[in-house]
């Protein structure tokens, strides 16, 4: 078993072949971080040189993530058309305008990027104080966003840590590659 922090960092260290990359020699002998920006939560870990082991006094979890997001999107939107109190938007609808900014009521079509942006530098604002509220970050060489809500925070922790913030490709998939790639060359 292999934490979803180091799984990740693993993921841009290594290869599909096993061989190191360019990220992973740049980044072999420096702490890096890891923040895993999920459905109910976001986690985040720094990872001692090499990549192998947690700074044990540098990670935790906070309750905040891409639900939430959906949640205050689904109440500004409900207080703008005033509707019902009771509203938070259907399964479709929600998740549909927070990627394309777009919503659809009584035929209508709406844009609600504005809303959306700030929600989401709202939201993202809030993930970057709570985490630097437990963890420094001044001495991390790279901070690698994954998980589902990584990409849509993307252009926001690129501001907010400029040179420091790294995106995967498909950050979503990230752990799980790196499990595969910890399982094919490391665990024997």
């Amino acid at each position: 078993v292999v934490s979803e922090g180091i799984a990740a960092l693993i993921d841009l260290m290594i290869d599909d072949h096993g061989k190191p990359t360019e990220f992973g020699n740049e980044c072999a002998d420096s702490l890096n971080m890891v923040i895993d920006i999920g459905g109910k939560t976001t986690d985040f870990g720094v990872l001692l040189p090499g990549g192998t082991a947690l700074d044990s006094s540098r990670f935790g979890s906070i309750d905040l993530g891409m639900m939430h997001l959906a949640d205050e999107v689904a109440d500004r939107v409900r207080r703008e058309l005033d509707l019902d109190s009771d509203f938070k938007g259907s399964h479709y609808s929600i998740p549909k305008l927070i990627r394309t900014g777009e919503f659809t009521w009584a035929g209508k079509q709406m844009d609600f990027n504005p809303l959306v942006s700030e929600v989401r530098k709202i939201i993202g604002q809030s993930i970057k104080e709570k985490i630097e509220s437990k963890c420094r970050t001044a001495d991390i060489n790279k901070i690698i966003f994954v998980g589902g809500g990584a990409e849509f925070f993307r252009t926001f922790f690129e501001e907010s840590y400029p040179g420091q913030a790294v995106f995967p490709s498909d950050p979503q998939f990230a752990n799980a590659r790196g499990m595969l790639k910890f399982i094919q060359f490391f665990a024997r």
